[in-house]
Order: structure tokens, then C-alpha cells, then sequence
């Protein structure tokens, strides 16, 4: 068994909750196996970092959940927490709203710094919509389709436009490497990889019905969950969009999963 954790929220957020993307190449995984269950309510989006899992809450909230699962508030929020991502010692939480907010907390929860974000105010809140690359913030604007490049301070640095997350139910991204993120789109069953230099689209993948949440597994593969009655964990290469079978297929309950090889 290898040590590597699968972490899923409410809304589809996909999380792979150790250092497994930082190896350079990994054996495909083959099967999950139900470790536990951490419960918290209406959780939207979670983070894993140094060892521990920062959860944002329908109501708000963010909570710290350590390695015992003791779970304990720490950041109180206007609206929605739709992505949390953790980068050294900071926290970057993005909130639903009109328009959206960008916050940067501490670890203790304490705010640094934050900033507005345009985007429609969200009902269908599918997993993560935000991604650190270096030292730069990646959040869609489906409002204006495109993907906005800010500094950590907020500074605009870059728009790619993007016409395929013009709609509402537009789902997740995660980062690939330095110079791609790989995003979904739950309304049209779309998963496709963007080249953050060139603004171009690499390929598309449009086998998956339905998907949410999606994570980098190594540099060879993407992991892809999606909902359309049985839920399903999917695997594609993550340089051409092709699928391997399907992981495997379980009742969605919010839980952590570990993989077997």
C-alpha cells in the first residue's frame, strides 16, 4: 500500500492530501480503500498542509483539522468558502460574493492582506476555483470568460480568455506543473488542460460525464471525480487528456480514501 491520501468535500473538491505531487513519476493507482471519515458540516472545499486539513464550510468558516481529527475553528468568513489553498504560511481563501473575495490569512487565522475578484455570485458550488502557481494566484472569471493571473498581493498580472467556462455549473482546476492547470466544466462534460503562457487549449476530454473535482497525481496523471447518479473516480493521462479505466466506484460520503497499488 502506498502512502498517499484522497481527499473529497460535499461539492466535489478533490484534494491528493500528501507531497505526491511534488514526485516526479508514480505508479498509476489502482484501487481506494475507505480510511475515515471526518465530520464537519457543509463542506465546500479542502486543503491539505503540513500535515494538517484546512476545511471551508458552506456558513463560512474555515476549521483546522489535525492529525488526531481534532477539529478546530479558525477563520470566520462574510460568505462562502468556494477554495482554500495553503502556500508556506499563509492561507489563501477565496469567498463567494458579488464580487467574489480573495483573502490571505496566516496559519493562526489571522487576515494579511485581500482583494476583489469578478465573478457571478455562485449557487452550485463545485469544488475549487482557485490555484497557486510560484508565487502568483490563479482564479477563473467566468463572468468575462477567462482565467486571471494575480500577484500574492492581488496585482493583476495576466487575463487569458476562455470561452469554455461560460457557464454557471463551470466546476474545478488544479495546477499542473509550472506553465498548465487543468480545469473541468460540469455542463458541458468537459475536462481540458490551458497552457498558462501560450493561453492555448492542449487538449479536451470529453468522456467524463459530468465531472467535479480533479487533482494532479505526479506528472502523468490527473485523478477526476464526477457525479451522474453512481459517483466515479476517473484517471487520464494528464499530457493528452486519454482515460485509463475507471478507479473505482463507491457511495460518495465526504470521506478520506487512501489508494492501493
Amino acid at each position: 500500500m502506498r502512502d498517499l491520501e484522497v481527499q473529497l468535500s460535499n461539492s466535489g473538491d478533490i484534494i491528493i492530501g500528501t507531497d505526491i505531487n511534488k514526485i516526479v513519476s508514480s505508479p498509476i493507482p489502482t484501487s481506494l480503500q475507505l480510511l475515515k471519515q471526518n465530520k464537519v458540516v457543509d463542506p465546500l472545499t479542502v486543503c491539505h498542509h503540513r500535515g494538517n486539513i484546512y476545511v471551508g464550510l458552506e456558513s463560512g468558516k474555515v476549521v483546522k483539522i489535525d492529525a488526531d481529527d481534532n477539529v478546530t475553528p479558525l477563520i470566520v468568513c462574510s460568505m462562502k468558502v468556494l477554495a482554500i489553498r495553503a502556500k508556506d504560511n499563509s492561507l489563501f481563501v477565496l469567498q463567494n460574493g458579488s464580487p467574489y473575495t480573495v483573502c490571505v490569512y496566516n496559519l493562526c487565522g489571522q487576515l494579511d492582506t485581500s482583494w476583489n475578484h469578478t465573478d457571478f455570485h455562485d449557487r452550485c458550488n463545485h469544488g475549487s476555483k482557485l490555484v497557486l502557481r510560484n508565487d502568483q494566484v490563479v482564479i477563473a472569471d467566468r463572468k468575462n470568460q477567462q482565467i486571471v493571473i494575480y500577484s500574492e498581493r492581488g496585482n493583476v498580472e495576466k487575463q487569458i480568455p476562455c470561452s469554455n467556462i461560460i457557464s454557471e455549473k463551470w466546476s474545478t482546476m488544479c495546477e499542473a506543473g509550472q506553465n498548465h492547470i487543468i480545469l473541468t466544466n460540469y455542463h458541458q462534460s468537459k475536462v481540458f488542460k490551458l497552457n498558462l503562457i501560450s493561453g492555448k487549449v492542449e487538449w479536451t476530454c470529453t468522456e467524463i460525464r459530468g465531472p467535479q473535482g480533479l487533482a494532479c497525481y505526479g506528472r502523468d496523471y490527473v485523478i477526476v471525480y464526477n457525479y451522474t447518479g453512481a459517483e466515479r473516480i476517473w484517471i487520464l493521462n494528464q499530457n493528452t487528456g486519454k482515460s485509463f479505466d475507471k478507479l473505482m466506484v463507491f457511495l460518495f460520503c465526504g470521506a478520506g480514501y487512501k489508494s492501493q497499488s
